[in-house]
């Protein structure tokens, strides 16, 4: 069985932010955060399904220095849970579009962790 390539979210996640549907960007940041937290769920080998899932992954990114990498992560939770969660809150494209921007920087920066992590088995 093939591995999802959780990346393919952040591309979702592009696609969606281009309709004007506020359902559509809500959306594309939930998208987002996802493929951010699968990515650094796998390099922290965290196995758990459960809520805490989330919590744990952070705390492994800022066990291992990557605290940057952790408070972005819970940020951009933060933005997933208003945008799935907050019907009051208003989500027009410019958020979508930073929040994406900002997704994307984090993607590559958990790419090189992953990259470092695998250059040290070896």
């Amino acid at each position: 069985m093939a591995t999802f390539k959780c990346d393919t979210f952040l591309d979702l996640a592009e696609r969606l932010s281009t309709d004007l549907d506020e359902a559509s960007l809500r959306s594309a940041i939930s998208r987002a955060y996802y493929a951010l937290f699968l990515t650094a769920r796998r390099i922290a080998a965290v196995t758990s399904k459960r809520s805490n899932a989330h919590a744990l992954t952070q705390t492994y990114l800022r066990e291992h220095g990557a605290t940057g990498l952790a408070k972005g992560l819970g940020y951009m939770r933060e933005l997933r849970n208003a945008s799935d969660y907050d019907e009051t809150l208003t989500v027009d494209k410019e958020t979508a579009r930073e929040a994406l921007k900002f997704a994307r920087i984090m993607q590559l920066k958990l790419f090189r962790m992953q990259l470092s992590s695998l250059a040290a088995l070896h």
